[in-house]
């Protein structure tokens, strides 16, 4: 039995998740920086919830590449770009 797919769909869903949790508490608050307030509720929710949020954002992220699983050619086509390169005119 081939278990490389569902591990890979795993890994694929961990980092969806990860980037969904982050980005949220990253954005949630972009009505108050705009000068909206938020409701009692959404206020509440956001308070009690951020900071699991993002720890668990954080964790998958060095969970997966404590794992081999972070990403290494997408890191390696980023560093390789010429735009990192110094040119002197």
């Amino acid at each position: 039995m081939n278990t490389a797919v569902p591990f890979q769909a795993l890994v694929v869903l961990g980092w969806f998740l990860a980037a969904v949790c982050n980005l949220s508490v990253l954005y949630g608050l972009y009505e108050v920086a705009r000068g909206n307030n938020l409701s009692p509720s959404v206020s509440a929710l956001y308070g009690s919830v951020n900071r699991i949020a993002w720890g668990i954002g954080v964790a998958w992220v060095i969970l997966a590449c404590a794992t081999g699983n972070g990403g290494r050619p997408i890191i390696g086509l980023v560093k390789s770009m010429s735009f990192w390169c110094y040119q002197q005119w």
